[in-house]
């Protein structure tokens, strides 16, 4: 029994040392518990950061991106122009190392005079042979379209004006395209305002003039034909209409135009419409003009049958 008592009395000792722990045990618990609250707290605003801080970066990096692209292709055409340049520098002073300033411009000039020579030649062998090759019209056709601010100013100095330059233009342009117009199936008619008579009443919209067929002018029995052969007659006051009508939905679909007007504005016409798809002939007025001009009818509805209306026939040849 003694040798009990400080036993007992030791495990006393090392319970209170027990519970003493235990108490600051408990109490770091405590801490711990309002420091993970705290961490949690911390978390969520650090995640909210984050989310914000994300986003940014994200435009930054867009930003980035789209700066290095940019550069990049910029980089890469100033390279290619860089080489084109070096690659004309060098041309240049080859030729340079061949030939004299003095021998360079004689080769230009007997170059020039050459093609001037030639041109003249394709010009009257193209006229000649106007109704024969269609290919010759064609590549004649393309050399006038490109000479011609020159050839203007020729024609002007010898004759006093240009109407025989865009006769003959406009010419080579129904040679080389007057097959493949008649292979279009979807045509239309546009018809300058200057055929209208002074007296016209008829209303103007955006796909032009709204003819009523009153009989004053050459424009109901041309809408008379028109409609028999399979056409629409648009009448135009310009050529910004020209995009009006081919946007329109009884337009659409258009692959061939049958143009009248002066031999000016069909070459013009015909011109600008190269651009597109849609294949073009013209039809010439008796006499240019800004009014009172007129057609020859007969010649007219000739080239509607020769040509046929939708889908390559007329109303008149369905029936």
């Amino acid at each position: 029994m003694p040798s009990l008592i400080p036993a007992i009395s030791f495990s006393n000792s090392d319970l209170s040392f027990s519970n003493s722990d235990l108490s600051s045990s408990v109490s770091s618990i405590a801490v711990s518990s309002s420091s993970l609250t705290d961490i949690s707290s911390l978390s969520s605003h650090i995640s909210a950061l984050s989310s914000t801080d994300a986003a940014a970066a994200i435009s930054d990096t867009a930003s980035t991106v789209s700066t290095a692209v940019s550069t990049s292709i910029s980089t890469f055409f100033s390279d290619i122009l860089s080489a084109l340049s070096s690659i004309v520098n060098s041309i240049t002073t080859f030729i340079f190392s061949l030939f004299s300033y003095d021998q360079i411009g004689r080769l230009l000039v007997i170059g020039l005079v050459l093609s001037i020579i030639l041109l003249f030649i394709a010009f009257y062998i193209g006229h000649s042979r106007l109704q024969k090759n269609a290919a010759f019209a064609s590549y004649a056709s393309r050399v006038m379209d490109f000479f011609y601010k020159p050839l203007l100013a020729v024609y002007m100095f010898v004759y006093k004006s240009p109407d025989k330059l865009h006769k003959m233009m406009s010419e080579l342009k129904n040679t080389a395209q007057r097959k493949k117009f008649s292979q279009t199936k979807n045509r239309i008619i546009l018809a300058p305002h200057c055929m209208r008579h002074a007296e016209c009443k008829a209303r103007t919209t955006r796909t032009g003039i709204q003819c009523t067929s009153c009989g004053k002018c050459s424009f109901a029995e041309m809408k008379r034909l028109s409609e028999k052969h399979g056409y629409k007659l648009y009448i135009i006051t310009g050529s910004s209409f020209v995009k009006h009508i081919l946007k329109h939905p009884d337009a659409k679909g258009t692959d061939g135009v049958l143009a009248i007007g002066c031999n000016y504005e069909i070459n013009k016409g015909m011109r600008e419409l190269k651009r597109t798809k849609i294949m073009t002939y013209g039809i010439p007025l008796l006499s240019a003009g800004c009014y009172n001009t007129d057609i020859d009818l007969e010649e007219f509805e000739r080239e509607l049958i020769y040509f046929g209306g939708l889908n390559g026939k007329s109303q008149s040849q369905q029936s």
